[in-house]
Formats: structure tokens, C-alpha cells, sequence
């Protein structure tokens, strides 16, 4: 079965269904509120990161079967800017098409 990426041909097209695929960059993310403080940022993204290190929890995970593939917050949120930053278009288009 065909990928949807692959059954549009417009570069604009294209680029909408690349926007769309964003959960390839965040699996099930965390989020928090844009206001949250800095050291507050800092101290849940250690947290996390800790936790998926942990070496009982990892074994956890595997024993459950889970799919284990953390990211450190400050790349995934330095991905999700630059993809919104490139895609600005498109999401203005999906945000019109769901009338958001």
C-alpha cells in the first residue's frame, strides 16, 4: 500500500504532506506550557532524561515490549521549530482547511 507522500506530485502538495508527517519527529512527546520556566525546562528534560537511562525502567520497557527510542528535548524542540519555520505555508493551508 502506497504512503500518502507518495501519491501527491505538486511540490506544494509535497510539502503539505511532509508537515503533516511531524509525528516522525515526536513519537509521543512531553509538552509543557510555552511560559514554563527556564530552569524549570531544564530540570523536567533532566528528569526524563535520567528516567530513560534508567537502566530498571529500560528493562521495563523491553520486557513490556515498549518501543524505546528517546530524544533529548532540546533537539526535538530545535526539529519541531525548524520544520514549523519551514513549513509556515502548509500549516497556514491546514490550519485554513480545518478552519483553526
Amino acid at each position: 500500500m502506497p504512503a500518502l507522500a507518495d501519491l501527491v506530485t505538486t511540490p506544494r502538495d509535497k510539502a503539505f504532506v511532509s508537515m503533516l508527517d511531524i509525528t516522525q519527529y515526536t513519537g509521543r512527546a512531553m509538552f509543557t506550557t510555552p511560559d514554563v520556566p527556564g530552569e524549570r525546562l531544564e530540570a523536567l528534560r533532566a528528569a526524563f532524561d535520567a528516567t530513560m537511562a534508567d537502566p530498571a525502567f529500560v528493562a521495563e520497557m523491553t520486557r513490556l515490549a515498549f518501543d524505546l527510542r528517546p530524544q533529548k528535548g532540546a533537539e526535538l524542540q530545535a526539529a519541531l521549530e525548524r520544520v514549523i519555520r519551514e513549513r509556515k505555508p502548509e500549516i497556514w493551508r491546514a490550519r485554513q482547511r480545518l478552519e483553526l
